[in-house]
């Protein structure tokens, strides 16, 4: 995609479930009104993701037409929906990141959050194991 114009500011939504690939048009379209609760709009672009990580397709209304983009790594796999930690929206960054395969897509505001994370889940076990219940002071 690096002859498609995307700039900052434009929206990446990730459809939540493994969709199959021969899907076109208008099962996409589908998805993303009925399922995502969202309008195809320019700038908007929707990622969906195949059962084996091996294709993504992208969906995108250029102002004229859909456009879907359909793109297959040779090797290796693109990060899966579990990867994602649930997220339905993600940066133009981690969308670029993911398009080229690279699995290293996390930006750091959510390893900082999966860091908070364990840490709370560290503290609650402590707090268990010495005796304390869950939710007495």
């Amino acid at each position: 995609m690096n002859n498609l114009a995307l700039v900052n500011g434009i929206r990446i939504f990730v459809y939540s479930k493994e969709i199959d690939m021969r899907s076109g048009f208008e099962r996409l379209s589908y998805f993303v009104t009925e399922e995502l609760g969202r309008g195809l709009s320019i700038g908007d672009l929707f990622l969906f993701f195949s059962k084996n990580s091996r294709r993504l397709k992208v969906l995108f209304f250029d102002g004229t037409g859909l456009v879907l983009v359909t793109k297959r790594l040779e090797v290796g796999r693109f990060v899966s929906l579990i990867d994602l930690f649930e997220r339905r929206e993600i940066s133009l960054h981690d969308f670029q990141k993911i398009f080229r395969g690279d699995n290293t897509f996390l930006s750091t505001i959510d390893i900082k959050f999966d860091t908070y994370l364990l840490n709370a889940d560290f503290r609650e076990n402590t707090s268990l194991r010495s005796g304390n219940k869950p939710g007495s002071s």
